[in-house]
Parts: structure tokens; C-alpha cells; sequence
């Protein structure tokens, strides 16, 4: 039979694997055997069942949701698509997984994504975000440059200031622009 573990600690023990094993060539052997690829690809198709199941516990759901995404990390497989769990009505944890799956990917697309879902994110969601997008130049420049969406009050007093000195020069004029700290000379 398939062994179980607690998805925490799967969760964990995956993350950790990505981490230790990133650009080795342990893990460029690991993803050329079809028989590990398998087995990865298994175990994320039972985790997504547990996240799609509404009777499981929805902080179960959503460590289920974030062992996927590590998961097809793990085996160079193209990134899950979240999309269908960060809709208002999904429950807070597996919403909550999702944003941070995304935001972590700090890709333009995954970006984007959360940049027309920011309305209906709640403001724990938006400071999740941020957080994860203060570590990405890329990640922060999608999110400061969509003013029309995204507004000073989303962002903390410590956010406000670390951006507005930022070590970028260019993060620093989105910043300006978008918290209206840059002077005018229309008057």
C-alpha cells in the first residue's frame, strides 16, 4: 500500500528537499527519473483531492494546496494553477495557501493574477502579498505599478518606509508615485 504522512510534515519535507536540493545534481537526477516524477505526480494528485474535498478541515486544505505547489516544484513541472482557490468564497486557509503560492512564485504572470484579484482579497491577504513581494524587486514593481488597483493604505507604515528608501532606485520612484510622496510641479 501507499505510505501516509501528516501533510504538514510532507509539506515540510518537501519544502526543505526543494531548498537543499536546488540546482544540484541530485535533484537534476531525481527529476530525469520517470519512477520519482511518478510518484511526485501521485502524491499531488491525492493532495489535490484532499484541497478540492470541502469536508476536510480547510487548514488541512490549504497545507495540502502549498505540498502541491512544492511538489511540481520539486519535478520541474509546470506551475499548478491555483486560480480556482483564490475566489472570495473559498475558506480563508486554502484562499490564504493560494495567495501565498502565488505571491511566492514572484513571477509577472502569478503577479498579475493577484493584481486583479486585490479587490477581493481581505487586507490580511494584500499584507501577505507585500510581505512575500519585499524580497523580489520584479514582484514589488508589478504591485507598485498598479496604482489604479493597489492604494497607500494597503501598505503598513514600515512597508511605506521601506520602499520609499529602497535600496532599488526604481522601486523607490514606483513607491513615491504610488504613496504620492514625489512633489508636484503642477500646481
Amino acid at each position: 500500500g501507499v505510505q501516509t504522512c501528516a501533510l504538514p510534515i510532507c509539506y515540510q519535507v518537501a519544502h526543505t528537499l526543494i531548498q537543499q536540493l536546488q540546482s544540484s545534481d541530485a535533484l537534476k537526477t531525481l527529476q530525469a527519473d520517470n519512477q520519482f516524477k511518478e510518484s511526485v505526480q501521485r502524491a499531488v494528485k491525492v493532495s489535490l483531492q484532499s484541497v478540492r474535498n470541502e469536508s476536510t478541515q480547510d487548514t488541512r486544505r490549504g497545507v495540502a494546496l502549498r505540498f502541491c505547489d512544492a511538489a511540481t516544484q520539486l519535478i520541474n513541472a509546470s506551475p499548478l494553477d491555483v486560480s480556482e482557490f483564490t475566489t472570495p468564497q473559498t475558506p480563508h486557509a486554502v484562499q490564504k495557501a493560494a495567495v501565498t503560492v502565488l505571491a511566492s512564485r514572484r513571477d509577472k504572470q502569478s503577479m498579475d493574477h493577484l493584481v486583479q484579484l486585490w479587490k477581493t482579497l481581505t487586507p490580511e491577504l494584500r499584507n501577505t502579498v507585500i510581505e512575500i513581494s519585499e524580497a523580489s524587486d520584479s514582484a514589488m514593481s508589478v504591485l507598485l505599478s498598479a496604482k489604479d488597483v493597489v492604494s497607500v493604505s494597503d501598505f503598513n507604515a514600515a512597508q511605506r518606509d521601506g520602499l520609499l528608501n529602497h535600496r532599488n532606485p526604481a522601486i523607490t520612484k514606483l513607491a513615491q508615485t504610488l504613496f504620492g510622496a514625489e512633489t508636484s510641479t503642477e500646481r
